[in-house]
């Protein structure tokens, strides 16, 4: 009889540390799983600020230089001058050797001139040659319009989606006058990008 109990009871222990080995092994497993996922996120996090980073420098460098490039055509050319007589065959003329030069060179697909008020003044495009003339009710053209101030960002018009970076133009009187418009090609965008780690990017284009 005692054997009998002595038995059953060397069974129990057994069992009962059966179980609590597995339940430990579980809660390892469990716990190293988890650590791992913290870890991974951390990571993840790191790797994404870094990646913010690189692609708001390079959007800044971008911004920089065009606002370079557009100052410089404006102030050591007749470009004000075309743009208050309003003499459109004379600017298209001259924004077109500019443009020729940068598309080339660094990409850019579109430059445009806009008037005081907003309404389209020349365009020229890497895939169109038809102008359209009419207002536009372009968000960042209102801006400009409003504030005078300097604008760029993603937009879309009938050109097509591209980064623009937009100066103001102000007469020898500090009057606004207009706008002069650069649009850099995504593709671009992206392969410059693409340089930090060899990140892949994408860009989505909300139609609002």
């Amino acid at each position: 009889m005692r054997e009998l109990e002595v038995d059953r009871l060397r069974r129990n222990i057994i069992t009962y540390i059966f179980i609590a080995m597995l339940l430990l092994s579980v809660v390892a497993i469990f716990s190293v799983s988890f650590k791992a996922h913290v870890i991974q996120q951390k990571n993840e996090q790191r790797y994404s600020k870094q990646i913010d980073k690189s692609i708001e420098q390079i959007m800044k460098h971008f911004i920089d230089h065009y606002t370079i490039v557009t100052d410089t055509i404006v102030r050591k050319t007749n470009f004000i001058e075309l743009l208050q007589n309003r003499d459109k065959k004379a600017m298209q003329k001259l924004i077109s050797k500019k443009f020729k030069a940068l598309r080339n060179g660094d990409n850019v697909n579109l430059m445009q001139v806009h008037l005081a008020n907003g309404t389209h003044f020349v365009t020229l495009y890497e895939k169109k040659s038809r102008e359209i003339d009419r207002t536009y009710h372009r968000t960042m053209i209102k801006n400009i319009s409003k504030n005078h101030t300097l604008i760029s960002g993603y937009d879309a018009d009938e050109y097509g989606t591209s980064y623009r970076v937009i100066k103001p133009v102000f007469n020898q009187k500090g009057v606004y006058i207009g706008a002069f418009e650069v649009g850099l090609s995504l593709n671009f965008i992206l392969k410059s990008i693409g340089n930090i780690d060899d990140f892949l990017g994408l860009v989505f284009v909300k139609d609002i």
